[in-house]
Parts: C-alpha cells; structure tokens; sequence
C-alpha cells in the first residue's frame, strides 16, 4: 500500500461511503509505508476521496517516515494488528487503503475523552450513512443495500485480541458498555447518550437504553373479530428499575425533513396512538425546537425521568456545582452542534450567533441539517 488513512480521516470516510470489507481485507504482513505522503499527494487524497476536514490522517510504520503540514497529520503504528485491520478503498490508482472500524475505533479512544469514544462507537456501530444529497443529510443503510460497518460485539472482539499496552485499547473496551448498534441518525446517538450517561458525563442516567426494539401494539378488530396487532420501534426505549419495579419509556425523534408532508403527518398520529396503548410504556415525540432549544430539552428530559419514577441524582456539593456546566457541554456536543463531538473543542464560527457553525470536524453535514 502506499498510504494509509486513520484516525479522524478514516471516520469521516467511512461514515460517507458503502461499507468497504466485501473481500477488500489486506493481510496485515502487507507493511504500512515506512514514510508518510507529501503535501501535495494528501491534498489530492483530500480531493478525491471527498474528506473535507483540512487535514489527512495517514499511520506509517517508521517514527522516521513521519510528516507534518497544515494538511497532514502522520501516526505511527509499530505494532501488528489483526488480521482484517486494513481495507482498500476501492480505488486501485490510488494505492490508498483505510484503517477497519475496529481500528478506527481504538485509535479515536486513544485521542480523545470518554465522551467522544462513545460517541464514535455509537456512529460505527449504526444503521445510517451520512449523504449531503439525501433529505436529512443522511440515509438508511440497509435501504440502500448496503450493511452496518460493524457492531459491539465485533469491536469488543477486536479490542481484547489487541496486545495490552496497545494506545486506546483499554478505555475502548470501558466504554463499549455505553456504545449501542442500530442508531438511525446521529441526531438519535446523542438522545441515548444524554439519556444514559452518568451525571459525571453529562448525562442523566435515566435507565438502561435500547434502539429500535419492536413492541407489539393493538392495531384493531379484524373482519372476522379476530384481534390484530402490529409492530412498532420507538427510536429508543428506556428501563428504569425502582422499588416499584420497572418501568419503560420510548422516545421518538420526528425530524421536520423526514416527518413532513400530510401523509407523514397522519401515519405518525397513528403510530404513536398505537404506542400509547402499550400499558407498559410510556411514550414520548420530540420534534427539531424540543432538542435544539436547551431550556426545552430539560424540560422534556425532565418529563421522561418522572415517567420512570427517577428520582434527581443525588451528587456531591461538587457536582451540584459542576453539572449543569458538564450538561450544557455534552448536550452542546451531541446535540446542539456548537462542539466538536470527538475532541469537545468549540466549533469556529463565522457570522452571527444564531447562523449554523462553520464544521471544522468530520461532520460537516450533520449539523447543518435537520435529521
């Protein structure tokens, strides 16, 4: 091969392109280049394979082989790592490959804090991929005949097989207890994430979180009498255990660009009529203003903690101090779009206050649109 792309580089392509494995394996024998691309090699890469974040991140195998400019930032990976670790691009006159999503994963663990590892597990392990074409921004991969780019399961497996000592391996594996496959939208990633979380993350650990698990629902009496019922799949379903027992909540996230329209605006009355007949759950929609809006986010954050029957947390005169600071930063992360979500640091902006942030991230997309 002669280049490499990892790190940040290799998430933002990955979440724009199909799923890359089908067969594109290199055995990791195949040496990683001893010396990094030049300056004008990375800024033809940035062109071609579409990575607009200003800068490509690209793994050598040499310490000496390493090079720096304002749009090249080189890693070094002296260690071996799994078989399937690196995947061609698809290219051949390129002879550029990517680090796998399991790689990916460590090595964005290793650069970042708890947060953003969870974050970019979450976006590895769902269902959508990012599409600046499609309304949205985004697009379901199985609708496209494509298929998730991995799973927990495979990253954990990936994570333990690597050698102790291997820089991210072991906050990844801590992690993965936060990390969850199926997540349709990023706007859906950061709902969990701020529903889960401890408090000492920002979130408002409301229970124990699933995506898109079915329910059954009443849908009415057959012609013949008979009984029908329906599935449904709230976009997150939470468990809450009290001394009362358990008690669930799902959660929906109606997007304006994919919710709107007089047909839409029907069969979602009627889905979450249907989800209200659930005697177990309690059933909640939050539109764009709920989940862009802080104050009203609290609000209905507020409303599903006393479904549950949670009680506030209780923290130390510390905490009570620092929460709601480390709130407003993970919700400002996740989902108001003002930071960015695997490194926290605040977005530059151009303009005044209430235009969309310039994205200097790997998510340019995401945050200009409405999911």
């Amino acid at each position: 091969m002669d280049v490499c792309i990892s790190h940040v580089s290799a998430l933002y392509w990955l979440l724009r392109n199909r799923n890359p494995r089908n067969g594109r394996e290199l055995n990791p024998d195949d040496l990683l280049p001893i010396r990094s691309v030049c300056k004008e090699v990375a800024d033809h890469l940035l062109y071609v394979l579409d990575i607009d974040a200003g800068c490509l991140d690209v793994l050598v195998s040499s310490r000496e082989g390493r090079r720096r400019s304002k749009s090249l930032m080189t890693h070094v990976c002296s260690l071996r790592v799994p078989d399937g670790s690196y995947l061609h691009v698809g290219i051949q006159s390129l002879g550029a490959c990517v680090v796998s999503p399991e790689l990916a994963y460590v090595q964005l663990a290793a650069m970042s804090d708890e947060v953003g590892t969870i974050w970019v597990g979450n976006a590895l392990c769902s269902d959508y991929r990012i599409d600046g074409y499609a309304l949205g921004g985004v697009v379901f991969r199985p609708d496209e005949n494509d298929v998730a780019l991995t799973s927990v399961a495979r990253l954990r497996r990936y994570a333990e097989s690597l050698p102790a000592g291997f820089s991210g391996r072991d906050r990844a594996l801590r992690m993965l207890r936060y990390v969850h496959d199926g997540a349709r939208s990023p706007m859906e990633s950061g709902l969990v994430m701020a529903c889960e979380l401890p408090p000492h993350l920002g979130g408002y650990s409301l229970g124990k979180v699933t995506l898109n698990k079915a329910r059954t629902v009443f849908r009415g009496i057959g012609r013949m009498g008979d009984r029908l019922y329906a599935r449904r799949y709230p976009d997150i379903l939470i468990v809450a255990v009290g001394s009362k027992g358990p008690r669930v909540a799902g959660v929906d996230y109606d997007a304006e660009s994919t919710h709107r329209g007089e047909a839409r605006r029907q069969s979602d009355a009627i889905r979450r009529n249907q989800l209200t007949t659930v005697d177990s759950m309690r059933h909640f929609t939050l539109e764009k203003f709920q989940v862009m809006q802080y104050e009203q986010f609290l609000d209905e954050v507020d409303n599903v903690r006393r479904s549950l029957g949670r009680r506030r947390n209780v923290t130390t005169a510390r905490m009570e101090r620092v929460l709601p600071r480390t709130r407003f930063e993970l919700w400002e992360r996740v989902l108001g779009g003002a930071r960015d979500p695997v490194t926290g640091k605040p977005r530059q902006t151009e303009g005044p206050a209430d235009k969309h942030p310039k994205c200097t991230s790997p998510d340019t997309t995401w945050y200009a649109s409405d999911w």
